[in-house]
C-alpha cells in the first residue's frame, strides 16, 4: 500500500510540472518553491527508504494524508488557471508598488550595513552576549525548553529583519542592474555571518536563493543543472548546520549515515508527526478552532484580558508540536502544521471522510493560491518583483493552514509598511526597468 502511494505522489509530480510547464516556469518564484518543496519529500522518502525501511512503515499513514493534500493541491492549481484574466489583474492592482528599486546600489549597500549593525545590537540586548556558540546554546534553549530570553528591543527584530531582507532583494537587483556585482558578495557575506552566529539554516541558505531567482527573472537566465547543484550542495549542508548548531556533531561517528539523515528531516519530517497525529487522535488535541485565533491574532493579549477573554489561544502550529511530540514545554514548531489544522477545524463533525475532504480542501486552497500568483507574475515585472518578495515567507505549500495564512498577512503587512515607509524618502518616480 505505501508503494502505491508513493507511486500515486510520483504521478502527482508529473502532472504538477506538466500542467504548470516546467520547462518555462522551473525558477518562478510561485512554482519553484511547489516544485523543491515536493522534491525533498521524495528524496527524504527515498533516504529512509535505503536508511531504514522499517521507518517507512512505521509512519506511513503521513504519506497517505500529503497524497490527498496534492490531489486538492493539483486541482486548485488547474482551477486558478481558468480564472478570467481581467480578475487576475484586478487582484494584481492590490500590489503596492515600490519606489525603493532607484535608489542606487551603493546606498543600497551602506542601508544594509546600517540595519546589519541594528540587529546585532538588538541580539546582543537579547542574549547579553555575542558569542555565537552562546547564542545557539539559547536559541535552542528556548526551543527545547521554553526558556525566554527578552529585551524591550526584542519586538522590532522581525520588522528589522524584513526590511533587511528587502534591502537585500532590491541591493540585488541594483547590483545586476548598474553591473557592480561586489555589492552582492560582501552583503552575502555579511547576511551568511550574521545567519551563522544566530543559528539560521534559513538565514544562511535563502540569500542565495534571493541572488539566483532575481537574476533568472529579470537579468539572465540560470540553467536548470546549476539550479540542481546548488540545491544538492545546501541539502548537504543543511545536516551539518543542525549538527553543528546543537553540538551533536559525535552523532557522525556514533550512527553514521543514519545520524545525518535524521538530522536532516529534523522537524521537517512530516510523515512521522501526521503518523503521530493520526496515533493520539485526530479528536483529542484541547485546542479551540483555529478561526478563532485567526481573528483574534493581531488583538494584543492584554487588551482581550480586560474585556473578560482569558483564553486567546497559542499558535496552532505551536499546540500541535506539543500535541504530537508530548511536550508541552516546547517552543519550535515540527512539520504536518497545515494538514493538520485542515483536520482540526473538521474534526467537529465526527467523521473520518468528512477529515479526509478537508485535506483536500486545504490542498485545493493552496494550489489555488498559488495558482493566482502565479498568474500576477506573468503581468510586469513590479508585480513579479513583490510576489518574489511575499514568497520569500511562505513557500511551503504542505503548511498551508489559516495559522500559515495569518503569518502571510503578517507579512505582507510588515511589508506594506516598509514600502511606503521607505517611499515617503524617496521622490524620484519611473518605470521599473525591464531587463
Amino acid at each position: 500500500m505505501i508503494f502505491f502511494a508513493f507511486f500515486l505522489h510520483l504521478l502527482l509530480f508529473g502532472s504538477l510540472l506538466y500542467l504548470t510547464n516546467f520547462k518555462k516556469n522551473y525558477f518562478n518564484p510561485v512554482y519553484f518553491l511547489m516544485y523543491a518543496n515536493y522534491f525533498y519529500f521524495f528524496i527524504i522518502w527515498i533516504l529512509w527508504y535505503f536508511v531504514d525501511k522499517n521507518y517507512i512503515f512505521k509512519y506511513q499513514y503521513g504519506y497517505y494524508l500529503t497524497l490527498l493534500h496534492g490531489i486538492g493541491l493539483i486541482i486548485g492549481v488547474l482551477y486558478a488557471q481558468k480564472l478570467n484574466k481581467k480578475l487576475i489583474i484586478n487582484i494584481s492592482k492590490l500590489l503596492i508598488k515600490s519606489k525603493f528599486e532607484y535608489i542606487s546600489a551603493k546606498s543600497l549597500f551602506y542601508t544594509f550595513i546600517f540595519f546589519s549593525v541594528i540587529i546585532i545590537y538588538i541580539t546582543y540586548d537579547i542574549y547579553q552576549t555575542l558569542n555565537p556558540i552562546e547564542i545557539l546554546v539559547k536559541i535552542e534553549a528556548t526551543k527545547q525548553l521554553g526558556i525566554q530570553y527578552k529585551s524591550g528591543l526584542s519586538y522590532f527584530i522581525k520588522p528589522i529583519q524584513t526590511l533587511l531582507i528587502l534591502i537585500f532583494c532590491f541591493l540585488i537587483y541594483r547590483s545586476f542592474l548598474e553591473r557592480k556585482v561586489k555589492y552582492i558578495v560582501y552583503s552575502l557575506i555579511i547576511y551568511v555571518l550574521m545567519a551563522l552566529a544566530l543559528g539560521s539554516k534559513s538565514m544562511v541558505v535563502f540569500p542565495l536563493f534571493y541572488i539566483f531567482i532575481i537574476k533568472h527573472n529579470f537579468f539572465k537566465k540560470v540553467s536548470l543543472k546549476n539550479i540542481v547543484i546548488v540545491g544538492v550542495l545546501v541539502l548537504l549542508f543543511i545536516p551539518f548546520l543542525e549538527l553543528v548548531r546543537q553540538g551533536l556533531t559525535y552523532r557522525i561517528d556514533e550512527n553514521g549515515f543514519a545520524s545525518i539523515i535524521h538530522t536532516l528531516v529534523g522537524r521537517i519530517n512530516m510523515q512521522l508527526y501526521l503518523t503521530k497525529f493520526y496515533e493520539h487522535g485526530f479528536y483529542n488535541i484541547d485546542y479551540p478552532n483555529s478561526l478563532y485565533h485567526f481573528f483574534t491574532y493581531f488583538i494584543p493579549r492584554s487588551l482581550l484580558e480586560n474585556i473578560g477573554i482569558v483564553d486567546k489561544p497559542i499558535p496552532f502550529g505551536l499546540a500541535y508540536t506539543r500535541y504530537v511530540t508530548d511536550r508541552p514545554e516546547v517552543y519550535m514548531t515540527v512539520a504536518g502544521g497545515g494538514i493538520a489544522e485542515w483536520i482540526h477545524n473538521f474534526s467537529i463533525f465526527d467523521n473520518i471522510y468528512i477529515i479526509y475532504f478537508s485535506i483536500v480542501l486545504g490542498g485545493f486552497i493552496s494550489g489555488f493560491v498559488m495558482g493566482i500568483l502565479y498568474r500576477i507574475t506573468q503581468l510586469n515585472n513590479v508585480s513579479k518583483f513583490i510576489i518574489i518578495l511575499i514568497f520569500i515567507h511562505i513557500g511551503t505549500f504542505f503548511e498551508f493552514g489559516f495559522s500559515v495564512t495569518i503569518g502571510t498577512f503578517e507579512t505582507i503587512f510588515t511589508l506594506i509598511f516598509l514600502i511606503i515607509a521607505t517611499n515617503l524618502f524617496i521622490w524620484k518616480k519611473r518605470g521599473l526597468h525591464k531587463a
